[in-house]
């Protein structure tokens, strides 16, 4: 699966399509929209053979010690350690209902896999203080992790 924002969508759709990707998300400002057609993802067919513990599954985009920005490519056991070391020092329960702002490909998107897989409601935002404000008070946020742009 490709994901892009709008302002990429174009490029995102021909790079699916002369890789073989199978799906393409498009976030615009005001909804997610699907643009390429279904080959498969989520049709019960599996297009990958076996996935191990050592095969990349995301990258995370970090200023790191340098403050260079770069891509830090994880694994699917990377990914489940945070996950578990962050389960753990939060205490993470499924009534707890997060409220995640950031940019897309940063941090915030392995904060929400994690808090969803333990059913919790997670509302990402680009930040704005009102914005944040009325999302608490509408959805009964009572954590959050922010990062500013």
């Amino acid at each position: 699966m490709l994901i892009s924002s709008e302002e990429y969508a174009e490029l995102a759709e021909s790079l699916a399509s002369s890789t073989g990707i199978p799906k393409t998300l498009v976030f615009t400002a005001s909804e997610t929209v699907t643009t390429s057609v279904d080959r498969g993802l989520l049709s019960g067919t599996c297009l990958l053979g076996r996935v191990t513990g050592d095969d990349p599954v995301l990258i995370l985009y970090t200023g790191g010690t340098t403050g260079e920005s770069k891509g830090a490519l994880h694994s699917h056991h990377t990914l489940y350690m945070g996950m578990l070391n962050q389960s753990i020092a939060e205490r993470i329960v499924p009534t707890d209902v997060y409220m995640l702002t950031g940019q897309m490909f940063h941090i915030p998107v392995a904060l929400a896999m994690n808090y969803m897989a333990h059913g919790c409601p997670v509302v990402l935002i680009n930040f704005d203080a009102k914005l944040a404000l009325d999302v608490i008070q509408k959805n009964g946020c009572r954590r959050s992790w922010a990062s500013l742009p």
